[in-house]
């Protein structure tokens, strides 16, 4: 404890005795000896006086100290408080990012579980097809092998049972002869023909399997006889179709050429009747002009030579675009082809064809035969084909 302000007041209630003792002798006469003792106590109380006041300031100052350190008391209290808060703060931070840390980990393994279960199971059925391939070709390599066998098992048995009926039938006149020879071995005579009839009866299921493998083998033979045969109809049929074809052409050469019209027959057996645009048609209209329909009369009579067959009727254009006057009604080079083919199947109607077998197609200038860089060249482009298609195709065939 602090015993400086006990110090101050105790000099403080001496300095106030000492004045009045002095005051107290000098009013009753008191000798020289008093008065300089009086002096000497005035003396001290203004030294106790000026200590107290030095005292007075010391306490002031400390005062000011202990406030000072009240204050950076309060500031590090605070300081304090604010580092456990951030203390506290970090910790749960610390947590949050350790179970994040946590989920995450849980998170990936079940990723990788769930990716190695679907690796798993694109292996098992990888290996699944693959043993479905190699069992595919075991068992059509094993079916060529019986295939084999079973020839050279019949052949084979055939052999043996040719084999064995000589040798039987050579036995057999032995022991007849024997059996004149010597009637008393009857008894090993009648085991022997037993184990003849045994072989017989052996070599009649040899002979009803080689009936089998013959049978099967005839069977084979007949479904290759008849693939033959289908191949050789159809080729039959192909070429029937190229003698019409070129007998219809030759017969009709003279007005094909007249009329600037083609006849071919394509590889796919694809018979094309290629008409020029302006033969049929004016300038910018999908209106048949007369020459026209008259061309278009000959293509009937072309079609009526293949009764039933499909009939694609596409038209063509050049690739000069169509002008303003005329983009009104036709956009684009597109429509105008498409009018040209729809009023050329409309005709074909008319003159006979039946309109199930029509279809109609419009290219535009997107399949040309030559470039457009003359106007003898466009002219070509300008066209009109009909597609005969083959009797065993129902679509439009593309052409390169």
């Amino acid at each position: 404890m602090n015993k400086t302000p006990l110090i101050i007041i105790l000099l403080i209630l001496a300095a106030i005795a000492a004045g009045g003792w002095y005051k107290y002798f000098d009013q009753r006469g008191i000798g020289s000896e008093e008065s300089r003792r009086a002096d000497q106590h005035a003396a001290d109380y203004d030294a106790s006086q000026n200590e107290l006041n030095a005292t007075k300031a010391q306490l002031r100052a400390v005062r000011l100290e202990m406030e000072n350190l009240r204050s950076r008391t309060g500031q590090l209290q605070a300081m304090t408080q604010e580092l456990q808060d951030t203390k506290a703060a970090l910790e749960e931070a610390r947590e949050q990012f350790e179970k994040a840390s946590r989920d995450f980990t849980a998170s990936t393994a079940q990723a990788e579980e769930a990716w190695e279960q679907e690796r798993v199971s694109w292996e098992a059925e990888r290996a699944n097809w693959e043993f479905t391939r190699g069992a595919w070709d075991a068992e059509r390599a094993r079916w060529e092998a019986e295939q084999a066998e079973w020839k050279q098992k019949a052949d084979s048995l055939q052999a043996e049972l040719d084999a064995q009926r000589r040798t039987t039938d050579a036995r057999i006149k032995q022991l007849t002869q024997d059996l004149a020879m010597a009637q008393g071995s009857e008894r090993a005579v009648r085991g022997e023909l037993e184990r003849l009839r045994a072989m017989v009866v052996k070599l009649g299921e040899h002979e009803t399997m080689v009936k089998e493998l013959s049978v099967q083998l005839s069977e084979r033979d007949t479904d290759l006889t008849q693939m033959e045969a289908r191949m050789a109809e159809v080729e039959q049929a192909a070429e029937a179709e190229k003698a019409r074809f070129a007998e219809l052409r030759n017969s009709l050469q003279s007005e094909l050429s007249s009329r600037d019209m083609q006849l071919e027959q394509l590889e796919n057996r694809l018979t094309l009747i290629r008409v020029g645009s302006d033969i049929l048609f004016e300038t910018g209209s999908a209106e048949i002009t007369t020459g026209g329909k008259q061309t278009l009369n000959l293509v009937a009579r072309i079609l009526q030579e293949y009764p039933g067959r499909k009939v694609s009727v596409e038209g063509h254009t050049d690739s000069v675009p169509i002008g303003p006057e005329l983009a009104a009604r036709y956009p684009s080079n597109w429509e105008l082809s498409a009018a040209r083919a729809a009023s050329a199947v409309r005709y074909l109607d008319d003159a006979g064809i039946d309109a199930a077998r029509l279809n109609v197609v419009g290219h535009g200038a997107e399949q040309p035969v030559t470039d457009n860089s003359t106007a003898q060249a466009r002219a070509r482009n300008r066209r009109i084909e009909i597609a005969v298609l083959p009797a065993d195709e129902y679509k439009i065939i593309t052409r390169n």
